[in-house]
């Protein structure tokens, strides 16, 4: 991932600079680089953080919601829990 993203900003400091060549230099593949360079992907890691409803923020907040319920003694449901994601993202969550 590093050598990934030491290419990409060779890339973008240096405008005539060949891609391949970047490529060999740090031991990456041309067509990746070359890719994402364009921004026609992204790392795995990027576009898992896409895909997600509730960002690490937001998680955080509908576990310490859940953690007081669980305090008092009132355990939420899963009905619950799609309710107040809902109202965090303004969306109801699918099923998963």
């Amino acid at each position: 991932m590093e050598q990934m993203e030491a290419a990409i900003a060779e890339l973008r400091i240096s405008e005539g600079k060949n891609i391949a060549k970047v490529a060999r230099e740090h031991g990456i593949n041309r067509s990746t680089l070359s890719r994402r360079y364009h921004g026609k992907t992204v790392s795995r890691l990027d576009a898992h953080e896409n895909q997600r409803n509730l960002d690490a923020a937001q998680s955080a907040a509908l576990l310490g919601y859940i953690e007081s319920l669980t305090e008092r003694g009132l355990p939420p449901t899963i009905e619950m829990l799609r309710n107040i994601a809902a109202e965090i993202i303004g969306y109801v969550p699918g099923k998963n």
